[in-house]
């Protein structure tokens, strides 16, 4: 059970604090320098009181967060997302570290350990969608086992706009053979046609789109969904919640972000979409990509598991994107990618994890898609 017994430190002392409405200023001057420069203290705690009103683990308990202390400034940051994680038959209460930040000129001392440290004391299971080798280090240490990188894969939806677009920035986000054939303009879009015929032939006789519909999140029907999750949660050895109650924590009120896809009926499975940027993405010659932050469907089902990716990549195309990301760990949504034509695209994101029954799981049965964790904000 989460303890709640972290010691309130004089302002001028040196420590980990477990944030409360006495360390705003301080979270929000932190928040100002590291994410937002516009961030105000009366946003900061309109956003901690609306993450405490949807909290699955107490509706209404402030969401843990710590800062490191000294000399009356906040050195660094943790904060967590709450969740109902379903592991090895049963729900436990867990929680997605996010926010792990420590000002430059402090990153080489102890800051971020101490505060991992106290989250540590807080937590029973904790979660981590994390790419730098040091905090991965970091978090090894603390009995967060890494159980691999989630695989990307990409939907090309405009494959001529696509290669024409692409950079040689050498982020290693693209294949080299793949960026040196987009700077070429005139292989670049006869490739990209062909590319185009090649896709509609290979999924011609597959399951159509038909019957998909784009809706606010706030539109499937809660009954629906809470059904569609008991249906597939004991088919899963891991997996976060996707009930109603996930969905309404985690992307309710973002309207101009994510858009569900369904069958027109929330019992055949959903999709959220996270719209593209409208300037792109500079890394991938400003290339408009979307986002398959989720997607749920009855398991036995592979079928409307395709019909549902036909659907995601017809409406992403409608919302302007020219490629659909998905991160997907699970085996069974390998086949249904292939099969409607996603290229592997490399991975980056390592998903750790500590807490009873999950350390002895392959990654390759946690249902995790880019959503969970809130890691669907950056490629």
């Amino acid at each position: 059970m989460t303890r709640h017994d972290t010691k309130r430190l004089p302002a001028a002392a040196t420590g980990v604090v477990r944030v409360d409405e006495a360390h705003l200023e301080l979270l929000t001057e932190l928040i100002r320098l590291a994410w937002s420069p516009a961030a105000s203290v009366e946003h900061v705690r309109q956003a901690r009181r609306a993450a405490a009103a949807v909290n699955p683990h107490g509706q209404g308990e402030e969401v843990p967060t710590f800062l490191f202390m000294a000399d009356g400034r906040a050195l660094g940051h943790l904060t967590t997302i709450p969740v109902v994680l379903w592991a090895d038959g049963r729900e436990h209460r867990a929680y997605w570290f996010k926010g792990f930040w420590v000002r430059p000129e402090h990153r080489n001392g102890p800051v971020g350990f101490l505060l991992l440290k106290e989250a540590m004391r807080h937590l029973e299971a904790s979660l981590s969608m994390v790419v730098q080798p040091a905090p991965r280090r970091l978090f090894a240490a603390f009995g967060l086992r890494d159980l691999g990188v989630i695989p990307n894969y990409v939907r090309l939806l405009n494959p001529a706009g696509v290669l024409q677009r692409l950079d040689r920035s050498g982020h290693g986000i693209v294949p080299a053979w793949l960026a040196r054939l987009a700077s070429q303009r005139l292989c670049a879009k006869a490739a990209g046609a062909a590319a185009g015929l090649a896709l509609k032939a290979w999924t011609l006789p597959q399951p159509s789109a038909r019957r998909a519909a784009l809706e606010p999140v706030a539109g499937l029907d809660p009954d629906a969904v809470d059904r569609l999750w008991r249906h597939n949660r004991d088919r899963l050895l891991l997996a976060p919640s996707s009930d109603h109650a996930h969905l309404r924590a985690r992307y309710i009120g973002k309207r101009d972000i994510y858009q569900a896809v369904t069958l027109q009926d929330p019992r055949l499975g959903f999709a959220i979409l996270r719209r593209p940027r409208q300037t792109g993405d500079r890394r991938l010659g400003n290339v408009r990509l979307a986002t398959l932050a989720d997607l749920f469907y009855p398991l036995d089902q592979p079928r409307l598991g395709l019909r549902l990716l036909a659907a995601a990549e017809q409406m992403a195309r409608e919302l302007g994107a020219d490629a659909l990301l998905c991160s997907s760990s699970h085996r069974a949504l390998r086949p249904l990618l292939r099969r409607r034509g996603y290229v592997p695209l490399g991975g980056n994101v390592h998903f750790m994890a500590r807490g009873d029954g999950i350390a002895a799981i392959d990654l390759a049965d946690c249902w995790l898609l880019r959503g969970d964790g809130e890691a669907d904000d950056a490629l």
